[in-house]
């Protein structure tokens, strides 16, 4: 994953980040989108982060605690476990 991180910071900057975008390599996957509280969405981005070789999605969202802006991870699992869950 550093080499992965550490690739996307030495490409050049983008002019804009949006929301929805998509990065991808051969072992990961990184998207944001818009999220969601309970249905509703909201003016904040999460962060998803899928390990394309394992199957594990993580999902992060900043979020304020104690005055300051974090990241912190707000679910993740193995794909297959997640979307079985959701099914039943």
């Amino acid at each position: 994953m550093a080499g992965f991180l550490g690739f996307l910071l030495l490409q050049a900057p983008a002019p804009a980040v949006e929301a929805g975008m998509i990065v991808s390599g051969e072992t990961f996957t990184l998207m944001t989108a818009a999220a969601r509280t309970d249905g509703t969405v909201t003016d904040e981005d999460a962060l998803y982060i899928v390990d394309n070789h394992n199957g594990i999605l993580l999902v992060y969202r900043a979020q304020m605690q104690g005055g300051v802006e974090r990241i912190v991870l707000v679910d993740g699992g193995f794909v297959d476990d997640l979307f079985a869950t959701v099914r039943n």
